[in-house]
Order: C-alpha cells, then sequence, then structure tokens
C-alpha cells in the first residue's frame, strides 16, 4: 500500500494503530514505513480530536462533555446552594425538538425553550384541551396579556348586531372550529415590522402545535398597533 503524502494530516498518536492486531502494527512499522499510522492520523482527529486543538474536538470529546452540556450545576453563593442551568445553547432545540418533542423550537432563542423544557411536561396531561392551549401561550410569550378561547362559535347572522369578521356567518354553528382572542402589550423592542411578523409566525405555530389536529381556529391578534385576524386551518395551513 502507497500513500500519497500531498496534504498533511495532524499527526496520529498511535491509538487508533495500537487497536490494531500486533500483525498489522508490526508490518506497518518494519515495513511500511508508518503510512498506516499516517493514514490513521485523519480519522484520530476526526474521532478522538486534537490534544492541541480544543476548538475542534473529536467526537470522543464531544460525547465526553455531554453530561457537563446537559447538566444542571449547584455552586455556593454566600453560604446558600444556588442551581444554575449549565445546559449550553446549542443543544437547547435539540432536547425541546427530542426530549419534550417541542415542535415550534425554531421560533424561539436558547433562553425561552429552557424556560419552555421545563414547565410543558406538566401541561401535556391537559393536551387537546382549552387550558392547555392557553397555558402553552403564557409559558412561550410574555408579550401575551390575556387569551380568551371561544369553543362554540353561534349566534349567525344578527343584523345590527353583527361585527365583521367575527358574527357575520350564515348559520348557527361552524364545527371544528374555535375563535381565539389574544392581547398583547408592548414588544420588548417595540411592533416593528420584523417584530410584528416574527411574534406572530411563532404564535401560529404554536397554536397550530396545541390545537387538535381537526380543528380549526380563527386567531385574533389585539396589539397596541392595531389589531390583525388569520386563521389556523386543520390541515396546518393558514392564512396570509
Amino acid at each position: 500500500m502507497t500513500v500519497a503524502h500531498t496534504t498533511s494530516p495532524s499527526p496520529s498518536t498511535g491509538r487508533l494503530l495500537d487497536a490494531l492486531p500486533a500483525v498489522y502494527r508490526r508490518a506497518d512499522r518494519e515495513q511500511g514505513g508508518g503510512e498506516l499510522q499516517h493514514l490513521l492520523g485523519a480519522f484520530e482527529s476526526l474521532l478522538l480530536g486534537q490534544p492541541e486543538a480544543a476548538a475542534s474536538p473529536g467526537y470522543e470529546q464531544r460525547i465526553a462533555a455531554l453530561p457537563s452540556l446537559l447538566g444542571a450545576q449547584v455552586r455556593a453563593t454566600a453560604g446558600a446552594y444556588v442551581f444554575e442551568d449549565a445546559t449550553r445553547d446549542l443543544f437547547m432545540p435539540w432536547i425541546a425538538a427530542r426530549w419534550v418533542a417541542f415542535a415550534p423550537f425554531r421560533h424561539f432563542d436558547a433562553d425561552r425553550l429552557r424556560r419552555i423544557v421545563a414547565g410543558i411536561v406538566p401541561l401535556y396531561a391537559r393536551r387537546g384541551t382549552p387550558g392547555y392551549l392557553l397555558a402553552l401561550l403564557r409559558l412561550c410569550f410574555d408579550e401575551v396579556t390575556d387569551a380568551t378561547l371561544h369553543e362554540r362559535l353561534s349566534g349567525g347572522l344578527v343584523v345590527g348586531a353583527a361585527e365583521l369578521g367575527r358574527s357575520t356567518l350564515l348559520g348557527s354553528t361552524r364545527d371544528f372550529w374555535f375563535r381565539l382572542d389574544v392581547h398583547v402589550g408592548h414588544a420588548p423592542h417595540g411592533w416593528s415590522a420584523s417584530a410584528r411578523h416574527a411574534f406572530e409566525s411563532a404564535l401560529r405555530a404554536v397554536v397550530e402545535f396545541a390545537k387538535p389536529a381537526h380543528t380549526s381556529c380563527q386567531l385574533f391578534i389585539n396589539a397596541p398597533s392595531g389589531r390583525w385576524t388569520r386563521v389556523v386551518a386543520a390541515d396546518g395551513a393558514a392564512s396570509p
């Protein structure tokens, strides 16, 4: 076997070579001129990492670091023990998606996901109920000051008392529909166009995640800057 040394992989520590049967180690050292060890150096840098390159850990270091990445720390402060969440930001989307099955994780930063992961599991006992949806909204959004869910959309069209977009439907009931009125306060950085779009996308994603799959939701968002209406349908589609 001939290995062209056109590149310079990381020098091998010999750990992978040492794991091979003695016949291969002996042949490489006596006849191969260390070519097999040189070839294995590339795999060592990927799997085992490089001692001199702490910024590029191998899989061995990553696996060994999992307890610290996902764990918690307790430190003593003024004689009292303080619990600290040591979970790294990089792992929070994975934990939210895989450990607690929170599908809309992409809409939230790591700090918010920590709060959601810590509080969502007890809510699952009420999943599919109005109480679950309202509690999840409070868990996910500081901007939401109040939310009301109406399960029975009835009354039909009443001349002189109908409100456009709310009670102008012909008929007495609307099967598998519910209305959600959400009141929001001031956004942390103001209700700019981008902030409104990000909040609305996250809100619709959470409603779609929390509502029963066969239902559709008429969503009313009441904000200081105005009011807008969206529909979250049973097939997951949403009105623009």
